[in-house]
């Protein structure tokens, strides 16, 4: 079908979860395609799209059985998505939004690994508010678990993400954040990559009803983060916010 369309710059097939297909049947127009957005489920990686020339955005979002690694985009090799300005990948990709990980361990070292890419193209790590994209923890983790209750009733979820600070964003980091439905996120100490001025990072350091983890720069484990409850005090902010939930 697509071959038929010779000029084509924008493909975009959303809202129909049973379209079916392959990423590589869009390689008859990779020397035209700038846009290209998909739902439904398509077999294949994410470098299958990696030498489109003209590829500035790619929606992979919402489509499944998609496969690969951010991390397969070397950041010292301009040939891979040459021009590339967004990038919106599914949790089936290594490194895509809510890509789950089991183990904080595993958590450091995906920040690790990603780390050259994000210095070399930051636009690849942030959503359509330009918000930093986040990964998470998985709510099973035996790091985070206690195993004095029943699994199915622990609910903490933290995500982890880059951030940046400064005029000019020069000053990088990270950090974990508890994820909560309907209060304030409670975010944890950053973790800056090189030295950051204290006038720069006192900005992120918890406080207000942020401030639960003011210290920690991981999420505890149970035992800990019990403890941190019992002995939490929520402002007159926060109990109004509760008492309307």
């Amino acid at each position: 079908m697509l071959a038929g369309l010779p000029s084509l710059k924008e493909f975009e097939c959303e809202r129909n979860k049973l379209v079916t297909g392959s990423l590589k049947d869009l390689s008859v127009r990779k020397d035209t395609l700038e846009t290209i957005t998909l739902h439904g489920t398509f077999s294949g990686t994410l470098t299958d799209l990696a030498d489109f020339p003209h590829l500035k955005r790619l929606d992979l979002m919402h489509a499944k059985g998609i496969s690969g690694s951010l991390l397969d985009i070397d950041a010292d090799n301009d040939d891979l998505f040459p021009v590339i300005e967004k990038l919106r990948l599914p949790d089936t990709v290594v490194g895509g939004h809510r890509y789950e990980v089991m183990h904080i361990a595993q958590g450091k070292q995906l920040i690790k690994d990603l780390l050259p890419l994000r210095r070399k193209r930051p636009g690849l790590f942030k959503d359509d508010r330009n918000k930093e994209v986040y990964w998470q923890l998985s709510r099973e983790s035996p790091d985070i678990l206690d195993p004095n209750q029943d699994p199915e009733f622990q609910f903490r979820q933290y995500s982890f993400f880059f951030v940046e600070a400064g005029d000019d964003s020069q000053y990088l980091g990270w950090r974990w954040e508890q994820k909560w439905d309907y209060t304030p996120d409670h975010p944890l100490e950053v973790t800056w990559f090189g030295h950051v001025p204290k006038k720069v990072a006192k900005h992120f350091v918890p406080s207000g009803m942020g401030r639960f983890y003011k210290g920690y720069y991981e999420p505890p484990p149970a035992n800990v983060y019990n403890r941190l409850q019992r002995s939490y005090r929520p402002s007159a902010q926060e109990m109004a916010i509760f008492e309307n939930l």
